[in-house]
């Protein structure tokens, strides 16, 4: 069981029939975000509340996400740098990008794998000499002022950084070493904010740049069986809200993008107890989870306009963000409940005897 997922059956709103929802999303969708400012302006904050839930469930995002539309040329012409190129959603942006004419960085750990990348991209029509391979382990923080003087080398700066290289886990705290709380929170956090250090002043001088951080829904709310990777992702938004408030007279824009399940090996490469244990298997809500490719080109459509944030999520993973936003206490206490089983159900699965 996921706690993204099985966290909202207990909650009230979640309780409404499939068909009553589905009629009440329409009805939201129809009315224009200007009906719903309106309402605010009246004080009926609630109101406004529920239908901007509304029209977010029916999009699968929320509504300024929903409403961008990719400029003509924003990414052309552009360098971006994209850790975790090597695959799932770090994959999907470079063969966007690709095609939408941007000098493209890879980096990731697996050289290989990224050959494999570039090449798929020249195959789309892309030249060979806008795409360079950068191979880095985010982990080793020592390493990445280096890689990231090469990256700016490469085409002579960079416009873009995409921070997407992470993975999660599926652990409850207790039964987790401290060794995976200091190596997620180094190759979640601590490196986006490395590398973002040393572009900043080349991004300054050229005029401006744009940061996109691959966050989580599990950035929005604490879940369990994930209390590092939420710790990550709460202080990559903290970090950057605050970097963004600094930087926005320089012309530094940064996008922090929320999505829930994607299906993507993310569920198969978290790690459990220790560093190096990897769970190996996925979740039913991965396998369900939203389109890669549509993920990528909502998050690059929502970035070059310029929001703050971008959430992505299936209906009944969008409900978890607006809830902690609206109902915080409520939905923590709703949280902790599901929560006991969730653990004593993973407990039991570690301590059951193995068949030899």
């Amino acid at each position: 069981a996921n706690p993204m997922t099985s966290v909202l059956p207990s909650l009230p709103i979640a309780s409404v029939t499939a068909g009553v929802a589905t009629s009440l999303a329409g009805l939201a969708f129809c009315y224009p975000s200007s009906c719903i400012a309106t309402l605010a302006s009246l004080g009926l904050i609630p109101v406004a509340a529920v239908f901007t839930l509304l029209r977010a469930l029916h999009n699968e995002c929320d509504g300024p996400t929903a409403r961008a539309r990719l400029p003509l040329g924003a990414y052309n012409g552009k360098c971006v740098w994209i850790t975790g190129a090597s695959s799932g959603l770090g994959k999907e942006f470079a063969l966007q990008l690709g095609k939408l004419g941007a000098k493209l960085v890879l980096s990731a750990r697996r050289e290989g794998a990224l050959a494999d990348v570039r090449a798929a991209i020249i195959e789309q029509g892309a030249p060979a000499t806008s795409i360079v391979v950068l191979p880095c382990d985010l982990s080793d923080l020592g390493a990445l002022p280096a890689a990231a003087e090469h990256a700016i080398q490469a085409f002579g700066g960079i416009d873009v950084l995409i921070n997407n290289a992470g993975f999660t886990q599926r652990q409850i705290a207790q039964r987790t070493s401290f060794a995976v709380d200091i190596q997620m929170t180094t190759v979640d956090f601590l490196a986006c904010v490395c590398l973002t250090k040393v572009l900043l002043p080349s991004m300054v001088a050229n005029g401006g740049g744009l940061i996109i951080n691959i966050s989580s829904i599990a950035g929005k709310i604490g879940l369990p069986l994930r209390t590092a990777y939420c710790a990550s992702k709460f202080a990559l938004h903290g970090f950057f809200d605050a970097l963004r408030a600094e930087e926005s007279g320089h012309g530094i824009r940064v996008t922090n993008v929320c999505p829930g399940s994607v299906r993507t090996n993310i569920a198969r490469n978290a790690v459990t107890g220790d560093v190096g244990q990897l769970r190996g298997d996925t979740d039913a809500n991965i396998e369900a989870g939203l389109d890669p490719s549509w993920v990528c080109e909502r998050a690059l459509a929502a970035a070059a306009c310029g929001l703050f944030e971008s959430w992505l999520g299936r209906k009944s993973e969008l409900y978890l963000p607006y809830m902690a936003h609206y109902l915080p206490d409520f939905t923590k206490v709703q949280v902790m409940k599901k929560a006991r089983a969730l653990v004593e159900q993973t407990l039991a699965a570690v301590e059951a005897p193995k068949e030899s």
